[in-house]
């Protein structure tokens, strides 16, 4: 089985999904990662944007996603056009492999959800198969 971390949640006020961005972005780039600023919408209805960052934040780890619905929930990147078209009922889950990357890819990618549910997500669940986001010991990772 692979390292992989679950997340979900909700922006707490999509209005500071800008702020948000610039903040991730300086990050990642202080830590020598790369980023893409993402907007896509529905043909139908140009209102419904689902915004973010995707984030190659180490090499070996999967492209680490922070994509938003119009309605402030992390959006998979497999469910972006599903987010495109309606509301969620609930936040969806999302995921980020980081097996092949170093450890401390693994651990920047915590701390930076981390830093997201403190700041911008307050309902943020995360689950990482290492157990680095419940107990902080990187021996255990």
């Amino acid at each position: 089985m692979g390292v992989t971390i679950h997340y979900r949640g909700t922006l707490d006020d999509v209005d500071q999904i800008e702020t948000l961005e610039d903040r991730v972005l300086d990050l990642v780039f202080s830590l020598g990662g790369r980023a893409q600023i993402w907007r896509s919408f529905a043909d139908h209805d140009s209102s419904r944007v689902v915004r973010g960052l995707m984030i190659e934040l180490e090499p070996g780890q999967d492209t680490f996603s922070l994509l938003f619905s119009p309605e402030g929930h992390l959006t998979p990147l497999f469910q972006i056009e599903e987010a495109e078209q309606s509301a969620f009922d609930e936040p969806p889950y999302c995921f980020v492999k980081t097996q092949f990357g170093s450890l401390q890819g693994h651990i920047a990618i915590v701390h930076l959800l981390d830093a997201l549910r403190q700041q911008y997500c307050s309902n943020l669940y995360v689950s990482d198969e290492g157990e680095y986001y419940e107990n902080r010991d990187v021996n255990r990772l």
